[in-house]
Order: structure tokens, then C-alpha cells, then sequence
């Protein structure tokens, strides 16, 4: 067996395939397509990222660029039909290794199981939006529902890695709004004092693209949030400033949340 650099870019919804002594192994990724993209190996959805998440490349207006795959690498073993669906127009830019086997070579482990695996367990998203509505201000201690999600009694959704909040409306500083964790409307940070307030600063979880203001990413890695089916996760924005914030004159208040989210379903 011989390797390859793999660095490509995928055109939507074309449909490519593998040689019969080649084997791809896709271990970063990123996109410029503004909806779901999803990429499926032999019919099988094995991964679903946004520019929002996974920009196509690095660039100097993007904190962070393409997404480590890790263990949920994809595998496109040899004479395999693979494409990727997303907006018109939109690639996939994907990063890894090429396999050459040699001739009467066959594909073994770790790659045979993680491609019996990869329809299983792979890489998502979750997010979620919300308005606060044109020229309303927003009051003290007002908190609203962002995003909220439920897995199924098979499935398993582990955030342990970015995490990410685009915001417009107006100013924001320290000390006006926070995010908010719950797990079956319990919430995950319960013990505070009136000074010390509840909830994540959201100066502190830029969007992908605010370079202006914050070029670290954040990340739920040390301490991953687990969701185990039929529970449902909840995160909410918080006004924690002491009085009603007004956004810009015509404009809202608007945040929008992204979660990247390692997906498990039971066989």
C-alpha cells in the first residue's frame, strides 16, 4: 500500500467514484455551501457540515478553517460511488490521504470498520435562530429559547467541540447577554450569586467569520456535553446587563447558534 496527500475539491451533487486499487480517507473538510452539505459514501450520509461550521478554506475574514474529522474520518473504499449535496454552485474542499493498494492488495482494518461504522456515527450540527423583533428592546433578566433539540430513543449526540454564535442588532458588551445550558429544562450551570451572573459571556463564542472582535474559537472539549436519547438539550440567550438593551434603530436582536456534534446510532 502505498499513501497520498488527498487535498480536493468536490463539486455539488456530482457523483464521483474510486478506482478499483484506490481508497480515500477524508480527514478534513470544510464547504462554502450556505446550507446542509451532506456528504454520502455508496448512498449512505456519512457527514453534514455548513460553511458555518467548516469554511471552505482558512482565509484572513475566518477564525477557524476546515474541520478535524478525528476518529469520524470518512472512508471512500476502492469502486465506491461517493457526492456530496449542499447549495447551487457550492464544493467541498476535502483533506487526507489517498490509499494506492497494490494489485491483489485488499482494504483492511482500521478502515474496513470505521467504513461499516461511518453511516452510524459521524459528524453533524445542530443550530438554531432567534429574533427578538425589529425596534423591540430587550428587557432585563429576559431569557429566550436559541436552540433546543431532542435524539431519538437510538441515537446519542456528543458536543465536544466547536461551538459557535453569530449575533447582530447592535453593540453588545460585557455583561449584556449569555448563553444558557439545559438538559430536560435543568440547567447545567445552577449555583451563582447576584454578582457573579449565570451563563457563558456571548463576546466569549464568536461566529465563524467575526475576526473583528474575536479570533478564538470556542470549544465544549473539556467538558463535552453528553445527550442521551429521549432527553432533550436546550440552549437559551439571556439579557444579564440589569436594564431593557435596545438594538439599532430598524434593526434586532438576533443570535444564531451552532454546535458541532459527534451523532451515534445504535444498530
Amino acid at each position: 500500500m502505498k499513501k497520498f496527500f488527498l487535498s480536493k475539491y468536490l463539486a455539488v451533487d456530482t457523483e464521483y467514484q474510486t478506482d478499483k486499487r484506490q481508497t480515500l480517507i477524508i480527514k478534513k473538510v470544510g464547504t462554502n455551501s450556505t446550507s446542509k452539505a451532506t456528504l454520502s459514501v455508496d448512498g449512505t450520509p456519512c457527514l453534514e457540515i455548513i460553511q458555518n461550521i467548516a469554511p471552505l478554506r482558512k482565509t484572513s475574514s475566518t477564525i477557524i478553517g476546515l474541520l478535524d474529522l478525528e476518529d469520524y474520518y470518512v472512508v471512500v473504499p476502492p469502486e465506491t460511488k461517493f457526492k456530496f449535496t449542499g447549495s447551487s454552485g457550492s464544493y467541498m474542499n476535502i483533506v487526507g490521504e489517498i490509499l494506492q493498494l497494490e494489485p491483489g492488495e485488499n482494504l483492511g482494518d482500521p478502515y474496513l470498520g470505521r467504513y461499516g461504522a461511518q453511516g452510524r456515527q459521524y459528524i453533524t450540527y445542530v443550530t438554531g435562530s432567534y429574533d427578538h423583533g425589529t425596534d423591540t428592546a430587550w428587557a432585563a433578566d429576559d431569557e429566550n429559547n436559541i436552540v433546543s433539540v431532542t435524539p431519538t430513543t437510538i441515537e446519542e449526540y456528543v458536543l465536544d467541540k466547536l461551538l459557535l454564535l453569530e449575533k447582530s442588532g447592535g453593540t453588545i458588551n460585557p455583561r449584556n447577554f449569555v448563553l444558557k445550558t439545559y438538559i430536560d429544562n435543568v440547567p447545567k450551570e445552577y449555583i451563582y450569586s447576584s454578582s457573579i451572573k449565570e451563563g457563558i459571556d456571548v463576546l466569549n463564542i464568536p461566529a465563524y467569520n467575526e475576526v473583528s472582535t474575536n479570533e478564538t474559537p470556542f470549544s465544549l472539549k473539556e467538558l463535552p456535553i453528553r445527550l442521551l436519547g429521549d432527553h432533550t438539550l436546550k440552549f437559551t440567550i439571556k439579557n444579564i446587563s440589569g436594564s431593557a438593551l435596545s438594538p439599532a434603530s430598524g434593526d434586532s436582536w438576533t443570535f444564531t447558534l451552532y454546535a458541532v456534534v459527534k451523532y451515534h446510532k445504535k444498530e
